[in-house]
């Protein structure tokens, strides 16, 4: 691994500074929330060029083919058995299901159908807003492609994808950049790489 640098840089007016009640504290959860949607983008769908390299774009990515005959832009039973089947035996308990947030309508109504009666299973599971499939937790995201496109939903071992933090998220803020603007400047940097 070799560390990458990522930031977030911002100019603040020192009225806002001053008056904004609590607002170096919201200023910081919010610049450390928009640098964890970032990495989360980057471990998802990095390049490995000047960035971590994702799950997405991994050698030991396995795609599998939609059923001849499958309507496009759906999801299939057999779409997710083929994925559950093509994972390798030590992974499969600790796997977890990533999946786009066009998934869901398709996932909630997927069923397997039983017998004649009509009686069905329903494929993905809900239990206090926790879902799962097969078992296996899911994790939904807007960082794969939509539903219908490669990878919109995808199996993965994480404990598979290193990650590695060089330097860790904090806070900073000076006022020399912004001194003849009655500015202070504040930044969030973090150094970290990852790949499978």
């Amino acid at each position: 691994l070799t560390a990458k640098k990522g930031a977030i840089f911002v100019d603040v007016s020192n009225e806002l500074r001053e008056d904004g009640q609590g607002f170096e504290a919201q200023l910081d959860r919010a610049m450390k929330t928009s640098i964890g949607y970032g990495l989360d983008g980057v471990f998802i769908g990095g390049t490995g060029a000047g960035q971590p390299l994702g799950l997405r774009n991994d050698p030991a990515k396995i795609s599998v083919t939609k059923e001849s005959g499958q309507t496009a832009d759906t999801i299939v039973w057999e779409n997710l058995c083929k994925m559950f089947a093509r994972m390798y035996p030590a992974g499969r308990s600790r796997c977890v299901w990533i999946a786009n947030e066009t998934t869901i309508p398709q996932l909630m109504q997927l069923n397997i159908a039983i017998g004649t009666a009509g009686s069905y299973i329903q494929v993905m599971k809900e239990n206090s807003g926790t879902f799962s499939i097969m078992g296996r937790p899911v994790i939904f995201t807007s960082h794969l492609p939509v539903v219908g496109d490669a990878d919109d939903i995808m199996l993965v071992d994480l404990s598979q994808y290193a990650i590695g933090i060089r330097r860790g998220m904090q806070l900073e803020r000076s006022n020399i950049p912004g001194w003849t603007k009655d500015l202070m400047s504040y930044r969030v940097m973090i150094r970290v790489d990852a790949q499978g």
